[in-house]
């Protein structure tokens, strides 16, 4: 009888120590729900998408390829890669330098949504210099192994200075922008005279396969510190060589000379 006495004492005491235990966790949390709908604060983490490392790696890998190859487009606002540099030889790169790369198509997926305005260079005969073009044809001939390696470092070697190029373009235009009374910066540049002949018609017919058109060429000139740009053309009559553009320099020069002294 003192032992049936005894358990129920226990278990009494088991079943208040059980209810005590429920009322602070309920008591608790309902202070908690209180405190979140009453106070105006909440935490800023809340929402936020943190990236995986390896996301991290190739979004970095992009951005500092980007910054190393890519030319911003004035006048678009896009950033355009070289010819020879498209993204699968940014990929080729990528994969090359990690350790545990993505597939090309998440590869590429991610440049398209992270860099909307890095556009490549469609390969046509007008953008694509001597070098470049010697390039991709050895690329495609049957190489050993260590001339493959060669070529790499050939084309490596060959964007390396086209970025100083570039760098230095750069620099100097934003010298001329800042200082544009003491620091001049120009660039010159030929129309292709196919797209210059005139008469220009809206349609074309047989008819007017034997009319001699008449040939000009145009050069323009952009002065970057004055944000100035010239045009100059000329038929055949003058021959187009390096007398032409000293003579559009000069007339730049004594333009620009003008606004100085105003």
């Amino acid at each position: 009888m003192l032992k049936r006495q005894i358990e129920l004492l226990n278990l009494s005491k088991l079943l208040s120590f059980a209810e005590l235990k429920i009322s602070i966790i309920l008591i608790s949390y309902r202070y908690y729900e209180l405190k979140g709908n009453l106070s105006p604060q909440r935490d800023a983490r809340e929402g936020q998408e943190y990236d995986r490392p390896r996301t991290a790696e190739a979004t970095n890998f992009i951005r500092n390829s980007v910054r190393a190859h890519g030319e911003i487009q004035n006048n678009s606002g896009l950033v355009m890669l070289p010819t020879c540099y498209p993204f699968k030889s940014m990929y080729e790169d990528y994969v090359g330098s990690h350790s545990n790369p993505y597939c090309y198509k998440h590869f590429k997926r991610l440049l398209k949504e992270r860099f909307p305005l890095v556009k490549a260079s469609e390969r046509t005969t007008f953008t694509e210099c001597k070098e470049c073009s010697l390039i991709r044809n050895a690329r495609t001939t049957n190489l050993t192994k260590n001339q493959r390696l060669i070529l790499e470092e050939q084309k490596k070697a060959h964007l390396l200075v086209q970025r100083i190029v570039r760098e230095k373009y750069y620099k100097h235009i934003k010298k001329a922008r800042d200082n544009p009374q003491k620091y001049c910066s120009l660039i010159v540049d030929n129309m292709d005279q196919a797209k210059t002949n005139l008469p220009r018609l809206p349609s074309y017919h047989k008819g007017n396969v034997n009319l001699t058109m008449v040939h000009h060429h145009v050069t323009g000139i952009l002065a970057h510190g004055q944000e100035k740009s010239f045009i100059f053309t000329w038929t055949d009559k003058f021959p187009c060589d390096s007398n032409a553009t000293i003579n559009s320099l000069l007339h730049v020069f004594d333009d620009l000379a003008q606004i100085n002294k105003l």
